[in-house]
């Protein structure tokens, strides 16, 4: 097992960073697989971030069991830009691509997960053979507990994907099927009414108001995340 490692720029056929082993606390970037799995095959990893990796299929990675991770710009030249098959829970998927399907996850199971800017030419975030329950992809996923809302994260542009207190996401998730332990920053799970979607579990006693946000906090008006720019909250007859 790989604790607290990290691996950059390796290269293997298959597994570019690592094949069938543990990792917990890991960084994986830049490493690149001929076939299969740019930084991970058949493994399972907690708490990592894989980032930049490439492959044939599986950018980030291919057959494997991911909980509390991040994977983001990672590509793949045929399909599965993050993962290819395997199982994501509590993850979070951004900015991957793959040049034919599955931009975000080819096939395999994703619970609590969260799926955004992921590109492909089939299945941006995701494809039909994917199994989606309590995460968040667009467009919407057949199953339980899906949403397509906007995931309203900290920073974006910094790559903090951690989420706004007024995130859709927040709360959102299945509590039972949350991995054991903390989430990929080390803090613990779970800490609301439920489990949160994606890799970061929120603080409750953090409220974040922002612009539009704090000015319906000044006036005593509900900040609904999805409708708060169509709804008259004035009643002057115009959405605002």
């Amino acid at each position: 097992a790989f604790l607290r490692c990290t691996f950059t720029a390796n290269t293997a056929d298959d597994g570019g960073a690592a094949a069938f082993a543990a990792l917990d606390t890991c960084t994986l970037s830049s490493n690149t697989a001929s076939g299969h799995g740019g930084a991970l095959y058949a493994c399972a990893a907690t708490r990592c971030v894989l980032r930049d990796n490439t492959a044939l299929f599986g950018g980030a990675a291919f057959s494997s069991a991911l909980a509390n991770a991040l994977l983001t710009r990672n590509t793949a030249a045929q399909s599965g830009g993050g993962l290819y098959n395997g199982t994501a829970t509590n993850c979070t998927l951004v900015a991957n691509t793959a040049a034919d399907a599955g931009g975000g996850l080819w096939g395999g199971t994703a619970v609590n997960t969260l799926f955004y800017a992921n590109t492909a030419a089939a299945g941006a975030d995701h494809t039909d053979a994917s199994a989606l329950l309590y995460s968040r992809s667009a467009p919407l996923a057949a199953g339980t507990g899906n949403t397509a809302a906007l995931p309203r994260f900290r920073n974006a542009d910094s790559g903090d994907y951690s989420l706004l207190s007024h995130s859709p996401c927040a709360n959102a998730g299945l509590s039972a099927a949350a991995p054991p332990g903390t989430d990929l920053n080390g803090n613990p799970r779970v800490q609301g009414t439920a489990v949160e979607i994606g890799a970061y579990e929120l603080d409750p006693s953090v409220i974040d108001y922002y612009g539009f946000e704090q000015w319906l906090h000044r006036n005593g008006l509900p900040i609904e995340p999805q409708t708060q720019f169509s709804l008259d909250h004035d009643s002057d007859g115009i959405p605002n």
